[in-house]
């Protein structure tokens, strides 16, 4: 009887304050920024106590924003980052939903409901955030998830997931 291979077990959850340092990590590594804003819902790959990827949807001008998603290098093409877009979208729920990915990612979004933006169509902030990444040379599109509102007529955006200016205890 042959071994069997070992299945990697990857877990692909909504991530907690007690993950902050790990995530502050990944992010650091990686040059990202704003990852652990206070409005953000942070979702997060792991395998054990790596850190495989992570993903943040927050409200950004009134309206909610899929940023920052990324997957380590060493993680790749095992299906972590359509693992993280899921968890995502059930983050966004029935709202709508900008991001701003790179071109050759259009499909991978597509799958999660994105649909490609007119920049006429976008709020005036996404629209300026668009052209300064095509004025440094990245090549990226706008995308939007339809859903019935943006975040002034949603009952709520994300349940914010740290605390970066305090305490719970500290009165707010």
């Amino acid at each position: 009887m042959s071994a069997q291979p070992r299945q990697e077990v990857i877990v692909v959850r909504r991530a907690e304050p007690t993950d902050r340092p790990r995530i502050e990590a990944f992010c650091r590594e990686r040059g990202y920024r704003g990852f652990l804003s206070p409005e953000a819902a942070v979702v997060l790959a792991e395998r054990g106590l790596a850190v495989a990827g992570l993903g943040r949807v927050q409200p950004d001008n009134g309206v909610l924003v899929l940023r920052g998603m990324g997957v380590d290098s060493g993680f790749r093409r095992r299906g972590i980052g359509t693992r993280l877009l899921d968890q995502l979208i059930a983050e966004i729920g029935t709202r709508r939903c900008y991001c701003i990915p790179y071109a050759h990612l259009r499909e991978f979004y597509g799958r999660g409901g994105f649909a490609d933006l007119d920049l006429a169509s976008a709020p005036h902030f996404l629209r300026d955030r668009i052209l300064e990444y095509r004025n440094a040379g990245n090549d990226v599109i706008l995308m939007c998830r339809p859903g019935g509102a943006d975040m002034a007529g949603s009952p709520a955006g994300p349940q914010p997931l740290f605390l970066l200016h305090g305490s719970a205890g500290a009165g707010a």
